[in-house]
């Protein structure tokens, strides 16, 4: 099987390419803007640049592909709410465009990655199904949502199969702890540097299923061979964390050399305040379930983090 990710030298795609190769698909091919060190070591074809514009220029990186995973997407629930126009344009568009791609040079499956902890919305009942209500409030659900109906649109009218993965909030290593998304990441970033840890809300009310991202590659990987044509599964880690909670784990992963600070500030208009998903049909239908506990995940992603080459005077010694 011949596969194709978007997105591949990113955060998801770090675990992912390597997960393929490993799991005996000679033919891996990625396409990022740049090529991450952990994908540099994995045989594959790697190509640089933005994917719209090499499919389009270079037609031959989707020929013979049977699967693609989709993981591009240029923005967060933050950016995208603050400017929906280039949303669209970023990724909505582009994605369309991938389809359009996919159908011409006859690709079988594409497996997206749309979000659980947007596309639904405020939540009616807790643990979400796929089933509930999908009112996203943020411009990123919204499109997210959109990438969806085409993905059901193009099956219907040209036979593309899919699989759509909504995650929860996935967490571990290569995910930046400088950015403004991923609470693990961020929070123990700043934790390495001494700065407070900043909470939008009540980090008691405020409520996630964090899972590692080895989970969730795996749930891509059976996504792609399943012999279902279609399918959205719920990915998630099952139990409900409060950020508070999160913040006593993590401290007790760092011990008592650094101190944690948390700076609380207003909640934002865009953000879901509890978030905790019904995984059964992902068990049921995929065999998947979480196996990495979030101690031991904490663990490994700050050991990650703790080992990166940061200047010295971000280090207690």
């Amino acid at each position: 099987m011949s596969v194709l990710v978007t997105g591949g030298s990113g955060f998801i795609g770090n675990h992912l390419v390597p997960l393929l190769a490993e799991s005996g698909f000679e033919d891996v091919r990625v396409i990022d803007r740049q090529r991450h060190s952990n994908v540099g070591q994995i045989r594959c074809r790697f190509y640089e640049g933005d994917f719209v514009r090499i499919i389009s220029e270079q037609p031959e990186v989707l020929s013979g592909v049977d699967v693609v995973f989709h993981l591009a997407w240029a923005s967060i629930h933050e950016s995208s709410t603050r400017d929906p126009v280039h949303d669209i344009n970023a990724n909505l568009v582009p994605t369309i465009r991938l389809l359009e791609q996919c159908v011409l040079k006859r690709v079988k499956r594409v497996v997206f990655l749309s979000s659980g902890g947007t596309v639904y919305g405020l939540p009616k009942y807790l643990p979400i199904s796929e089933d509930h209500p999908t009112e996203p409030i943020s411009a990123y659900g919204i499109s997210k949502l959109a990438v969806e109906k085409y993905l059901a649109l193009f099956y219907r009218l040209y036979g593309l199969e899919y699989a759509i993965l909504r995650p929860s909030v996935p967490y571990g290593e290569y995910q930046s702890p400088f950015g403004r998304q991923g609470a693990v990441a961020v929070f123990f970033g700043r934790i390495l540097q001494h700065k407070p840890i900043v909470i939008w809300g009540d980090a008691e009310e405020t409520v996630r299923d964090f899972f590692h991202v080895t989970d969730l590659v795996r749930a891509c990987v059976l996504a792609a061979n399943s012999d279902r044509p279609t399918g959205i599964y719920n990915l998630g880690g099952e139990t409900g964390i409060s950020l508070a909670s999160l913040i006593d784990a993590m401290s007790e992963i760092v011990g008592p050399r650094y101190a944690i600070e948390i700076q609380s500030t207003s909640s934002r208009p865009f953000d879901v305040p509890k978030v905790v998903l019904d995984i059964s049909r992902a068990s049921r239908l995929l065999d998947w379930k979480p196996e990495i506990d979030l101690t031991s995940g904490l663990q490994r992603t700050w050991e990650w983090l703790h080992a990166l080459p940061v200047p010295t005077a971000l280090r207690i010694k």
